[in-house]
Formats: structure tokens, C-alpha cells, sequence
């Protein structure tokens, strides 16, 4: 019950964002393809805002790509511009023979969005549309791409000092924690305890942090230094099993805080393909902002 409930309030959501929503193209896009803003979701703490879409075709089986191989763009009331890439996580970008009447979903990532932004007043989309009696193209240097006009963006609040930025291709797959950080006094030397978690169902390998040279702490004044791992093997663990992960760092004794840990990840799993961005969906950063040392 309290599963359905959850449905029935976010379509009404989803229908309630749409509606304020002025979807601008084509009337040739609009005949053949029923879209959907479903929702435009951004985190206060680290500025990510994501855009999903649904595209259904309403005639006939369509290949569907909206913004795939291009960039969109996302204009604020002030004019300034926010460059969109789409995403998906755990596969690839190509939608393509979708029946009609059957929904595809569409991701898109921003960067750099400020929390005290409540709405975009535009968002640009190129898109390519083919089969049945559709054939068409719309992109940069062809005609123009769709609008959408009066998005508004729906912040989730910030939950605490410390948090976590991950790349948006495994913000759904993976849960990272931090478990400890200890400082020695005396020597400076503070040592970082942190789990990673898979969600993606078999088994995940996970280098976390294996090079240290690109592994980094900053603090408050903007100070770099060098985050070690304790051991250096990749490790392996079946999915919804916390991998634990050792690091250690010279850092200035008695500073409360690291502002910033910057860990460099590469993962692989044995039932899906991660090449959606760039060829390299599977390696990237992790960030842990607001870390408190406990000086002993």
C-alpha cells in the first residue's frame, strides 16, 4: 500500500511539474513523440541539478534521440548559461526502436547550479526523431532546437556539514560512508576510514584511491596534501556488501576539518557495461566536503 501511495504522489508530481511547464518545438516532433518533464532535481550541497525526461512515440516504433552526441543548454532568468550533457547510468546513450506508446527515459546533468536559483527560464534541447513516416533532425546549424520554458528546479535541503559528490553515473549504484577520521597530535598523521557500498546486483570491483598522487586533502586555506592507501589492491564483494577502505594523510595538527578529500575510483561489475560517457562512465572522483578530525 504504502508502495502505490508513493506512486500516485510522484505522477502526481510529474504532472504537476509538466504543467508549468511551456514545452516550445516542431509540430511535426509533437505528432509523432508525447513528452514529459518529469522532473528537475538539484542537491544544494554540491550545486548538481538533474533533468529527466520521457519521450513516448505516439504512432509508430521510433528511434528517439534527444541531445545525445550534443550539448543542450540551460539559460536562468539572468541570462547566464548552464551546459547540459545527458546520461545514463549503467548503459548506453542510444534509444533506439522504442514501440509506440512505450516510454523512454531521458537524463540530463548540470553543474555549477546555485541553490538560490528557484526556476530556468529556458532549457535547449537538440533532438533526432526517425521512423515510420518520420524522418527529421534538429540541432545546431538545422533549424532550432526544442524549449523548455519556465522549468522550475526542486532543491533537496541540505542534511548535514559532511557530504559526498559522486559523478552522476553512480549516484543510483553507489553509497559511500565515511566511518572514522583520527588525528595524532603529535605527528600530524591522520588516518580516514570510509566504506563503499554497490547497489548494481553481482559482484563489483572497486579501486578506491589505489594512486595516491591523485588522491588529494585540501583545508580550509587551501593547503594540498597527499592521501595514502593502506593497501593498494582492488577488492571485489557482492552487491549490498560494504567494502572498507583505509587511508592516511600529513595534515596540520589541530585543524578541525578537511574541507575537501578528493579520491580517484575505478570499478567494474560482472552484470552490466559502464561505458556511457565518454567510453568512461567506469572511473572518476569522489568528493568528501566537511570531514571533522578527531585529534587524539
Amino acid at each position: 500500500m504504502k508502495r502505490i501511495f508513493a506512486a500516485i504522489i510522484a505522477l502526481m508530481l510529474s504532472v504537476a511539474v509538466s504543467a508549468q511547464i511551456d514545452i516550445v518545438t516542431v509540430p511535426k516532433f509533437v505528432e509523432a513523440v508525447d513528452l514529459t518533464v518529469l522532473s528537475c532535481e538539484g542537491d544544494q550541497q554540491t550545486g548538481q541539478v538533474v533533468l529527466t525526461l520521457s519521450a513516448t512515440p505516439r504512432n509508430y516504433m521510433l528511434s528517439i534521440n534527444i541531445a545525445g552526441g550534443w550539448e543542450g543548454n540551460a539559460y536562468g532568468p539572468d541570462g547566464r548559461v548552464y551546459k547540459m550533457r545527458r546520461f545514463k547510468p549503467g548503459g548506453s546513450l542510444a534509444v533506439s526502436n522504442v514501440p509506440h506508446g512505450v516510454p523512454c527515459i531521458f537524463k540530463y546533468a548540470m553543474e555549477g547550479v546555485p541553490a538560490v536559483l528557484h526556476a530556468f527560464a529556458s532549457i535547449t534541447l537538440p533532438y533526432h526523431v526517425s521512423g515510420g513516416n518520420y524522418d527529421f533532425l534538429v540541432h545546431s546549424g538545422n533549424n532550432g532546437p526544442m524549449q523548455l520554458r519556465n522549468v522550475p528546479i526542486a532543491w533537496k535541503p541540505r542534511v548535514s556539514k559532511t557530504y559526498i559528490r559522486l559523478p552522476f553515473e553512480v549516484q543510483d549504484d553507489f553509497v559511500v560512508t565515511p566511518v572514522s577520521c583520527f588525528g595524532d597530535k603529535s605527528t600530524g598523521l591522520v588516518t580516514m576510514e570510509i566504506t563503499v557500498l554497490s547497489r548494481m546486483g553481482g559482484e563489483s570491483k572497486l579501486d578506491l584511491g589505489a594512486t595516491s598522487y591523485n588522491n588529494k586533502a585540501y583545508d580550509r586555506q587551501g593547503n594540498v596534501y597527499e592521501i595514502s592507501r593502506a593497501k593498494a589492491a582492488a577488492k571485489t564483494a557482492p552487491s549490498n556488501t560494504p567494502l572498507k577502505y583505509t587511508f592516511t594523510c600529513q595534515f596540520t595538527p589541530g585543524e578541525p576539518t578537511i574541507n575537501v578529500m578528493v579520491f580517484e575510483f575505478s570499478f567494474s561489475n560482472n552484470q552490466n557495461d559502464f561505458s556511457c560517457h565518454n567510453g568512461k562512465a567506469d572511473i572518476g572522483n569522489i568528493e568528501i566536503h566537511n570531514m571533522p578530525i578527531e585529534w587524539q
